[in-house]
């Protein structure tokens, strides 16, 4: 049985961003190559953000890959079943272009590869709404390799999203650890904070925060990035 684990959230943690820039050109660059595949972008897109808020509705059932598909299908009747190949070979091709939308935190490799030495369970905990390739690819942005995690959640392994305690539950039902020994690193005060609810610690990096109601920080633990080794040696070794 693990020690204890950290959870990394990805998007504005270990690879800064900011959300709407990244979010305008990703979307940008899909629909501009899924249109050689007959996808019209003024269509595609919104029908995507309703598939994919349909995935962050999911309520375990099912993995968020078959909710988002089965809704996309449902967008597009004429043309269901859709075939995933176009969209799996952007992943693999066109995706890329798209790191220059992201920053890069020199520190996040280094710090990673400490806690590895460590011992530490090591959790990509991003939002689970991105098929496995295209996470893998957001990681090697960052400067990390994905081996370097004990567990990455993903579309095709996860039946909940943030911010919902279902999708804490099924980290810590992976990791088997007790919630108590469990970190979450995150950014974001409405989709990291509620890993508190099932009992987890809490370290919210500021640098990309997202704080859309202007919540107050005090009663959450949170710094820079530069912050977060030394607190972890400090208080969760």
């Amino acid at each position: 049985m693990p020690g204890k684990s950290i959870w990394f959230d990805l998007d504005g943690t270990l690879l800064p961003m900011n959300l709407k820039t990244f979010t305008d050109g990703y979307f940008a660059s899909l629909a501009g190559f899924l249109s050689c595949h007959g996808f019209e972008p003024k269509e595609l897109i919104p029908k995507i953000w309703a598939a994919t808020r349909a995935m962050m509705r999911n309520d375990g059932k099912r993995t968020n890959e078959a909710v988002f598909w089965e809704a996309l299908n449902e967008l597009y009747p004429e043309r269901a079943p859709l075939n995933p190949a176009p969209f799996e070979e952007y992943y693999r091709t066109e995706f890329e272009s798209v790191k220059r939308f992201c920053g890069f935190q020199p520190e996040a490799a280094a710090l990673i590869t400490e806690l590895k030495r460590q011992g530490y369970f090591l959790v990509i905990a991003t939002n689970p709404v991105f098929p496995l390739c295209a996470i893998e690819a957001r990681l090697r942005w960052a400067g990390l390799e994905p081996a370097s995690f004990d567990r990455i959640t993903t579309y095709e392994n996860s039946g909940f999203c943030k911010p919902f305690p279902g999708y804490y539950r099924e980290i810590l039902n992976a990791c088997a650890c007790s919630p108590e020994d469990c970190l979450m690193v995150g950014n974001d005060m409405e989709e990291d904070l509620p890993a508190a609810e099932v009992g987890a610690n809490v370290f919210l990096i500021v640098d990309c925060l997202i704080n859309p109601k202007k919540a107050p920080l005090e009663p959450v633990v949170h710094g820079p990035f530069s912050a977060l080794l030394p607190w972890i040696r400090t208080n969760f070794s």
